[in-house]
C-alpha cells in the first residue's frame, strides 16, 4: 500500500502512530476473520463460491446489521487514520476502504459455504454503511446521524439455541428476534435549541420477533411452536455520547466506544397496527 510523498512530510503526520495504526488493524482483523469462522462457519460443510438471494430473510434485520456494522467500522479505520496525522480526505479514503473490505469478508465465508452463499443485498447494506458515514464526514465534518445497536433476549432463543446462540455472548449477534437498531438524530447539530443539551437525540428504531427461520417458520418444525412474525417500529431519546465535553482523554474515547449503544429509555413501539409504552426499552 503506497501512500504520495506529501502525506508523510505533512507536520502532523506520525510515522510511528501509522505503523500502530496498520499493525493494530491487521491484527485485529486477522483475529476477528479467526473467531468468525470459529462461531459461524466451522461446523458447516464448504462449497465452491456462489451467490445466494437472501434479501426477504429475517424481515431484513440482517441488512440492517450489515449496514450498522459497515457504519462503524468505517468510522473507527477514519479515527485511527486520522490519529496518525493523515488529513481527513486521506483518511477518509482508507478508512472507508478498509471498513468495506473488513466487513465484506463476510460475503467471502459465506460465499464459499455450502449453507449460506454471498449475497448482492449484503455488499449493498455494507456500501450503505460506509456511505452514511462518510457522507457525513465529508460534507458535515461531524456525525449528525449515528446508527446504534440495543439488545434483550427474545422468547425464542429456547427454541433453536444452536440458531439463536447458546449463551449470552452468541445471542448478541445471532439473534436477530432480540436486537434493535437506531437511527440516533442529534437535535440541535440541526436545530440549534438554547434549552436542549448538545448531547440529546432523537432515535428511530427498527426489530422484529417471532422469526424461528429465515423466510418463513414452516421451515422448521417445533410442535406446537409458530409464533407470529412482525416487524417492530420505535420512537425513543437517547445520548451522544462523543457530545459530552471533557478534558479526560481517556474519558473521551470511553465515550466514542461506547456510543455504538442505545440507552435505555422510555420508547413507544408500533407493531401490528397497534402502539406501545415501554416504561424502559433497551
Amino acid at each position: 500500500m503506497a501512500y504520495s510523498g506529501d502525506t508523510l512530510k505533512s507536520p502532523s503526520f506520525s510515522k510511528k502512530h501509522f505503523t500502530l495504526t496498520i499493525t493494530g488493524q491487521t491484527v485485529l482483523y486477522s483475529a476477528a476473520v479467526a473467531g468468525m469462522n470459529e462461531l459461524w462457519y466451522k461446523d458447516y460443510p464448504g462449497s465452491s463460491f456462489h451467490f445466494f438471494d437472501d434479501n426477504k430473510e429475517w424481515l431484513q434485520m440482517d441488512k440492517i446489521a450489515h449496514t450498522y456494522s459497515s457504519y462503524h467500522l468505517s468510522n473507527i479505520c477514519f479515527n485511527t487514520f486520522t490519529w496518525s496525522g493523515l488529513d481527513k480526505n486521506k483518511s477518509l479514503l482508507l478508512g472507508s476502504g478498509l471498513g468495506f473490505l473488513y466487513i465484506s469478508t463476510v460475503e467471502v465465508f459465506d460465499g464459499f459455504s455450502k449453507q449460506w452463499g454471498a449475497s448482492t443485498g449484503d455488499i449493498a447494506a455494507n456500501s450503505l454503511g460506509v456511505a452514511l458515514f462518510c457522507g457525513q464526514q465529508y460534507f458535515w465534518d461531524e456525525q449528525k446521524i449515528t446508527l446504534k445497536y440495543s439488545y434483550r433476549k427474545s422468547g425464542v432463543v429456547k427454541y433453536r439455541p444452536e440458531t439463536f446462540g447458546k449463551n449470552f455472548s452468541e445471542q448478541l449477534i445471532k439473534d436477530y428476534n432480540g436486537m434493535t437498531f437506531w437511527l440516533s438524530l442529534n437535535i440541535n447539530s440541526v436545530y440549534k435549541i438554547k434549552y436542549i443539551p448538545d448531547w440529546l437525540n432523537i432515535s428511530f428504531g427498527y426489530g422484529a420477533d417471532g422469526m424461528l427461520a429465515g423466510n418463513s417458520n414452516d421451515e422448521v418444525q417445533i410442535d406446537g411452536v409458530n409464533p407470529e412474525r412482525k416487524r417492530r417500529y420505535f420512537f425513543s431519546i437517547d445520548v451522544d455520547f462523543t457530545r459530552i465535553k471533557t478534558k479526560y482523554k481517556v474519558l473521551s474515547t470511553i465515550f466514542k466506544v461506547i456510543n455504538i449503544i442505545k440507552v435505555p429509555f422510555p420508547a413507544v413501539e408500533y407493531s401490528k397496527r397497534s402502539f406501545t409504552l415501554h416504561p424502559l426499552y433497551f
